[in-house]
């Protein structure tokens, strides 16, 4: 691995600087050997979520002119662009900075992955509440699996990230047994649960002193209580 590489995977903001400045390509490869897989710098940069200033080096590779849409390639390559490799750590960070760059938030690698399955995959409740907003698409389908990014997001432990996959008006399950899923598609869809939700706990915590839209505003404002 070059030592821009490194320099990115740490986040040394001072490294980066110097190694860029010394004319060193910010779009430099690698072959990750063990995999034949080539990657950038900026692939490193976002594979990893685990200290440095990683903000400020992403601002240094996107203004020196890094791809922000490079693919990894090689024979066992997944075809994944720099978002896809955010999103799977978990970076919120990273994410919202690609797509305030405008990158293309639903670009697919093999089998037809987005950021999308992956930020639903590995539970990343703020993930995918940046790439929703940000136009991610729910209907992405993987190949053969024809599974969506709510699909695959009920498949794992993860239940934060279900009521945005629903209140972005993801497709309730109708063979789904999981009990919240069960309340949602029995309630009509996940807005009117969330609404009927909110009444509920509201009623039960009206006071004189407090009047039942407060109650509401922080049931669903402060504490999600409409989600779950």
């Amino acid at each position: 691995m070059a030592a821009i590489h490194k320099a990115a995977r740490a986040g040394n903001v001072e490294k980066l600087r110097r190694l860029l400045a010394e004319g060193v390509s910010p779009d430099a490869v690698y072959n990750e050997h063990a995999f034949y897989i080539t990657k950038t710098p900026l692939h490193c940069l976002c594979r990893n979520n685990n200290g440095g200033d990683r903000a400020a080096c992403f601002e240094l590779l996107r203004d020196a002119g890094a791809n922000l849409e490079a693919s990894d390639t090689g024979p066992t390559g997944n075809g994944w662009r720099p978002l896809h490799c955010a999103a799977s750590s978990k970076s919120v960070e990273l994410v919202s900075l690609l797509v305030q760059a405008r990158v293309n938030v639903d670009a697919a690698g093999n089998s037809g992955v987005t950021a999308l399955h992956l930020a639903g995959r590995r539970g990343a409740a703020d993930c995918v509440e940046v790439l929703l907003a940000a136009g991610a698409s729910l209907d992405a389908r993987l190949s053969p699996s024809g599974m969506r990014p709510f699909d695959i997001a009920i498949t794992r432990p993860y239940r934060r990230t279900w009521p945005l996959f629903l209140r972005a008006g993801a497709e309730i399950p109708t063979d789904n047994t999981d009990p919240y899923i069960v309340r949602v598609r029995n309630a009509g869809g996940f807005q009117r649960y969330a609404q009927a939700h909110v009444a509920r706990i509201a009623s039960i915590l009206a006071t004189p002193l407090l009047p039942p839209e407060l109650v509401r505003k922080v049931l669903a404002f402060w504490l999600h209580a409409g989600y779950y």
